[in-house]
């Protein structure tokens, strides 16, 4: 290999490349790098990443990028918790590749979410990357354990170290599709969702420690509220993700 040469993996994973160099007066210096090549998809018009494979949060669980764990069938995204031949159960995510900002947020959920394993979370939000505060817009269907509780909740967090968040719950009914959106605006995050009756499930705006936009990408995720088994696995089905600026707003 030669300087300008490019590299392709042939799959994602991990890799370690060494490369050594010469200097003017003949002497060999080795470096060692090392990468991660992480698996994409496509999936409403939007280039997804895969989360690597490994155990870390939420949860914590262990995660997968198989296609037993994320997958597209026609224009729906399936996300799944399965086990791997270990036995271990393993959660699902995906982050889009692109920064969105200020904007409508708009995922359709085409599965039943009224009656699923209380232990289980459906993430649909927008991230900021690493550092304390979390930038981060909400809206999630579990029960956190408890089956008495609602299975639904929107959250604004500014600073999750602190837990220094807004957040409000609601009911998912037993009619899918829903639409389960936010409209992001300068100090304001407006939630609005309804199952295929039309019926409002939630209408709430946040008007206090709202983020600005900085690097946050908007992720979808399934997992397991404090890593707890299931009795069996499970899957989710997704028909769309749309986004759309604010009209008279920059990015």
């Amino acid at each position: 290999m030669t300087s300008g040469d490019r590299i392709k993996p042939a799959k994602p994973g991990s890799y370690t490349l060494r490369i050594t160099a010469m200097d003017r007066h003949g002497r060999l210096a080795t470096t060692t790098l090392r990468f991660l090549v992480e698996r994409a998809i496509s999936w409403s018009g939007y280039t997804w990443y895969v989360r690597h494979p490994g155990w870390g949060g939420p949860g914590p669980n262990h995660w997968s990028d198989s296609t037993g764990s994320v997958r597209v069938s026609g224009s729906d995204l399936l996300l799944s918790i399965v086990q791997d031949r270990a036995g271990r159960w393993m959660s699902a995510e995906i982050d889009n590749a692109r920064h969105l900002g200020y904007g409508t947020y708009r995922w359709v959920v085409a599965s039943d979410l009224s009656s699923d394993d209380p232990n289980q979370v459906l993430g649909m939000f927008t991230v900021a990357g690493t550092g304390p505060l979390a930038d981060e817009i909400d809206i999630e269907h579990s029960q956190w354990g408890n089956p008495l509780a609602s299975n639904g909740s929107a959250a604004v967090w500014q600073d999750a170290s602190v837990h220094a968040n807004q957040s409000n719950t609601f009911t998912f009914s037993s009619h899918p599709p829903y639409v389960n959106q936010f409209t992001w605006s300068p100090g304001r995050a407006s939630f609005l969702i309804t199952d295929a009756t039309g019926a409002l499930l939630l209408n709430w705006t946040a008007v206090s420690g709202v983020p600005k936009p900085t690097d946050e990408v908007p992720v979808v995720n399934l997992w397991r509220f404090h890593g707890v088994a299931p009795s069996s696995g499970a899957t989710v089905r997704l028909s769309s993700f749309t986004w759309t600026p604010l009209a008279t707003t920059s990015r």
